[in-house]
């Protein structure tokens, strides 16, 4: 079964206690090791050792949860010796030191690489696959870690089962050859007490085995009664470097400390140490201080030799699945030392090989918690990255809504505005009535606003952006937020004097800070402060990672903050949804906050909250810096006349609007024709032998938009001026809220003074050009 980083990580600590737990007797552990295998990787684990002449290989320790094939396995496997040239998998490693796998057994070929009772085995449990490594110690194989899993549905074991394995094996092997030479070497208590006393520090191994090294090579020296040091190999192989020693005489670091210098040398260099560490051979000098080496040596070397009696040095390599990582040496100094003899050389490379294991398995929990780290973080950034796009794609689908509800009633609301107008201009002064319609006509327009701000959010609002400074929209509009907030409010203002220019519609920037301070201003019931700032930013790749709705880039900021009472998680989560609100019910729309993030998206920028209950809230927005220079402001044309007696093709699908439309253009001198759909426009225009002067045509139509019906008509009427009107655009006749080059667009709610003026303003700007 396919294992995780973290079960990893965990079967790793649960066999590095095992290993702690364990001083020399290995029959003992090599079974504890078979079963904590066996029932993580869910497979049969096998564990046997090597006679010392490489000929025989005897079972050790074996476990499988299913009892039969326990018992079965043991019969097997039995008390008896197998030749290691037997041709079985298991004895191949044992001969090669090669690990093995074998993903799958049934495949063609495995058979004849194993014995017919293997065979047999193999077929009545259905093994799936094998994985076999070696137990090695100093270039020696001890015996091999066999596991195989087996049943119909068995997953097959894989590359990161047999890294494990290996990981396993080697912590058994060094543990086999520790007990061993522990053995090997009871007679002498000192010595055994000193290896017992070493390895315990190995099983108090944390990540940070920089301090275990140091301890170990400060027991090692004070053991040996000498000098002691520890040095490992760069990533590259390049460098052998010191990382802990032990002196045991001040006078004789200083020495060393003076001499070293950096304690850094090229591998290729004469130095004992970085030699053993370049062949992986153990090297001894006997007698420091005979002739031979006083030639060889550097004078600084044998002045330091000679002073401190320095009489014989030993170094080993800290070997790791077949690598070198570093070095252990040891030397013998001081008024009579002994030389040192064959029994320290192994004792030494026990302790490296004890070491090299150590930083090789905390190495891997340091790449495995750091894989988890790493998968930790990709997992909160997706995370985060999921929750953005539901809630992109919650407030697409609101504004889609928004904007199909928009466009009807904005038809809704052209008839009324309208009538309204029409009724008053034919009432007198005093007549009752006209306070009656005045009303309706304000709550129209009333209506039309929530209508407007409705676009706003869904981003089907026709704008007039330019390129601005934001400083220049706020200049002007403070002294109006001044009067709006009070003397209980304080309003500060932190303006960038270098702020970059952005391209944006200035009427919809003050309607942002509005919207934002009339809120702030409302959180404060017993005053408080707002400030509102502007500072250019970077955003970079990690503030994207946190906030995907943004893009990496420069952006001119906008920032309003209040000392207000603040929100929480919920509300914040949900500021932004159209007709969401915080106020007593009949006090506000819950359109505010929804104007500003579509106002802000629509210009290609983003939004940023941060609030904490009664903590205030701090509104930051991000709008794309522009590298054009400033534009002007562009005043509307003058419009002194409003009617006409030119021919106007008027198309619209809604039946009243249409009337309405018609009725306003007739009373205003205009001749028109009437169509309900842009087919019937079409055979008109075939039909209709005088000149058509304009066409004015709701946008978004069944079967043919306005868009379409203009560009088919132009084909037979080159000359015809075209007026696009709607509520909803649909980037029928712009591309993100801008209008196309030439295009002329009358919003709607209509009215009859706003439709003959802009009518008037195309005409008018069509016969100055000719």
């Amino acid at each position: 079964m396919s294992q995780s980083a973290g079960d990893r990580l965990g079967a790793l600590a649960e066999l590095a206690r095992t290993f702690a737990e364990t001083e020399d007797d290995h029959v003992a552990l090599l079974q504890r090791v078979a079963e904590q295998t066996s029932r993580f990787l869910d497979v049969h684990c096998v564990i046997g050792l090597v006679s010392e002449d490489g000929l025989v290989w005897t079972p050790a320790a074996e476990f499988v949860e299913d009892p039969a094939m326990r018992e079965d396995a043991r019969a097997f496997l039995g008390e008896q010796k197998w030749l290691v040239d037997t041709p079985t998998l298991t004895l191949s490693v044992a001969r090669t030191g090669q690990a093995a796998l074998i993903e799958d057994v049934r495949a063609p070929g495995w058979r004849e690489h194993t014995s017919d009772a293997a065979a047999a085995m193999v077929e009545r449990y259905q093994m799936r696959s094998i994985a076999c490594v070696a137990l090695r110690s100093r270039g020696r194989v001890l015996g091999t870690l066999a596991a195989m899993r087996h049943g119909p549905s068995a997953k097959p074991l894989e590359k990161a089962d047999l890294d494990l394995l290996q990981v396993i094996a080697d912590f058994a092997a060094q543990t086999v050859a520790s007990s061993q030479l522990v053995g090997a070497v009871r007679a002498s208590a000192a010595r055994s007490k000193a290896l017992v006393e070493i390895t315990k520090a190995f099983g108090e191994a944390t990540v940070d085995y920089g301090q275990l090294l140091r301890t170990i090579v400060e027991q090692t020296g004070r053991f040996i009664g000498g000098y002691a040091i520890l040095g490992l190999v760069s990533d590259d192989g390049h460098w052998w470097e010191v990382l802990a020693e032990h002196a045991g005489d001040d006078a004789l670091r200083d020495d060393f400390d003076a001499l070293i210098g950096p304690r850094r040398w090229e591998m290729s260099s004469g130095n004992l140490s970085s030699e053993v560490a370049r062949t992986g051979l153990p090297k001894v000098i006997a007698d420091m201080q005979s002739p031979e080496w006083e030639a060889r040596l550097k004078p600084g070397y044998w002045e330091i030799i000679k002073r401190h009696n320095i009489r014989s040095i030993a170094s080993v390599p800290m070997r790791s699945g077949g690598k070198v990582l570093g070095t252990i040496a040891v030397g013998r100094f001081g008024k009579a030392p002994e030389i040192l003899e064959k029994g320290d050389l192994e004792l030494l490379q026990v302790l490296a090989d004890h070491a090299a294991q150590t930083i090789a398995s905390s190495r891997l929990l340091e790449a495995v918690q750091r894989e988890l780290e790493e998968h930790k973080r990709t997992r909160e950034s997706l995370d985060r990255t999921e929750s953005k796009l539901r809630q992109a794609a919650k407030m697409e689908a609101v504004g889609r809504l928004a904007g199909g509800v928009a466009h009807d009633f904005n038809n809704i609301l052209s008839i009324v505005l309208s009538y309204s107008e029409l009724v008053l201009d034919g009432l007198r002064p005093e007549d009752p009535l006209r306070h009656d319609i005045g009303e309706i006509r304000r709550a129209g327009e009333r209506a039309a606003e929530l209508t407007h701000q409705l676009l706003a959010f869904s981003r089907q609002q026709v704008t007039s952006p330019r390129v601005i400074t934001l400083n220049r929209v706020l200049g002007e509009l403070e002294p109006m937020l001044r009067r709006l907030l009070g003397e209980d409010v304080e309003l500060k203002t932190l303006l960038d004097g270098d702020l970059w220019r952005c391209k944006v519609d200035p009427g919809q920037i003050e309607q942002i800070v509005m919207n934002l301070v009339i809120n702030a201003r409302d959180s404060m019931p017993r005053g408080g402060a707002i400030t509102i700032e502007t500072h250019n930013a970077t955003l970079d790749e990690a503030y994207v990672t946190q906030h995907p709705e943004a893009a990496v880039g420069p952006y001119a900021v906008l920032s309003v903050s209040d000392t207000g009472s603040g929100m929480d998680k919920h509300t914040l989560a949900r500021i932004f949804e159209p007709f969401f609100t915080t106020k007593p019910k009949g006090v506000g729309t819950g359109l505010g906050l929804a104007t500003v993030y579509g106002i802000v998206k629509q210009a290609g920028g983003c939004i940023w909250v941060y609030s904490e209950p009664d903590e205030g809230t701090t509104f930051r927005l991000y709008f794309p810096r522009s590298e054009s220079a400033e534009a002007a402001p562009t005043l509307p044309p003058v419009v002194t006349k409003t009617g006409g007696t030119e021919t106007i093709l008027l198309v619209e699908d809604e039946d009243q609007v249409r009337s309405l439309v018609h009725s306003v253009l007739v009373r205003a001198g205009y001749h028109v024709i009437e169509a309900s759909n842009g087919g019937e426009a079409l055979l008109i225009c075939e039909q209709h032998g005088a000149k058509i002067t304009l066409l004015l045509t709701d946008v978004v139509m069944p079967r043919m938009s306005g868009r379409q019906l203009a560009e088919r008509l132009l084909q037979i009427r080159p000359d015809l001026l075209v007026l696009y009107m709607s509520g909803y655009t649909e980037n029928a006749i712009v591309h993100h809220g801008v209008l196309d080059s030439g295009i002329h667009f009358l919003p709607k709610p209509i009215t009859p003074d706003a439709l003959l003026r802009k009518l008037r303003e195309v005409l008018d700007a069509a016969a100055s050009e000719r």
